[in-house]
């Protein structure tokens, strides 16, 4: 639950211009047809399957970065328009497909000309950003499966490989993160076997905020006061692994 919303997480991940890999994860909730995602200030709306043609939707009405985070590009706004609206048809069942135009204004950020079908989103940029791995098949969405419906890009040729859900991505059972969420402050404890060495706390955009070489320390405390609320993905190296969690200020 964010802001008395049920929500979901969705992980991200991609390849840098310089061939880095990029782990971001976002939250997101839908709502009658309309699916927001929390970004910094609150939730924005990100697809809107009750716009007809012509409608606009305005995602970020101000400056920012774009959804890359090895760049340092600043973008006016992240606004598109609906150019057409049809149904497409996977494993049975009937969704509402929108055909976007890129961004009304070319310096703006914004989404390709690939559909943006319901239930999975747009099948070329997630957020308006290159998603998809392996790097042969790198601009676009490949898979998507639920308990009701199979996806696959039709150019894609290979298996299809999920991302796990963040559910599953947790840590090792002597590894604690807390409180989770966290207003302020959040603690790592980690039990005699698994001294912490390093920990680097990164935002959405995968730009890492903080970073600490420990001295095979157990528990450390960090203070996020400066930072905007939402997602950060927490890094650990102890003396045996290296593990990784999601934690969210509010």
């Amino acid at each position: 639950m964010v802001e008395g919303k049920t929500c979901r997480i969705l992980r991200e991940e991609h390849v840098g211009f310089d061939n880095s890999f990029q782990d971001t994860s976002y939250i997101v909730y839908e709502d009658s047809g309309e699916v927001y995602f929390l970004y910094v200030d609150g939730f924005h709306l990100l697809y809107n399957f009750n716009a007809a043609p012509g409608d606009t939707i305005s995602v970020i009405n101000e400056e920012f970065s774009g959804f890359i985070p090895f760049q340092d590009n600043l973008y006016p706004k992240f606004i598109y328009a609906i150019d057409s609206i049809y149904t497409t048809e996977i494993s049975g069942i009937t969704l509402k497909t929108q055909l976007p135009s890129t961004s009304l204004n070319s310096e703006d950020w914004g989404f390709g000309y690939d559909p943006i079908i319901e239930k999975i989103g747009s099948t070329n940029l997630f957020f308006g950003l290159s998603n998809a791995l392996p790097t042969s098949f790198w601009w676009y969405f490949r898979c998507y499966e639920d308990a009701e419906i199979f996806y696959k890009n039709e150019y894609y040729d290979f298996d299809c490989d999920y991302l796990t859900s963040l559910e599953n991505l947790n840590l090792n059972p002597s590894i604690n993160v807390y409180p989770n969420p966290f207003s302020n402050k959040f603690y790592v404890k980690s039990s005699q076997f698994h001294l912490l060495t390093k920990i680097s706390v990164s935002d959405l955009l995968g730009r890492i905020i903080l970073m600490e070489d420990l001295e095979y320390d157990n528990v450390i405390e960090f203070n996020l006061s400066n930072q905007a609320d939402g997602l950060y993905t927490i890094t650990i190296n102890t003396t045996d692994n290296i593990y990784s969690t999601k934690i969210l200020k509010h």
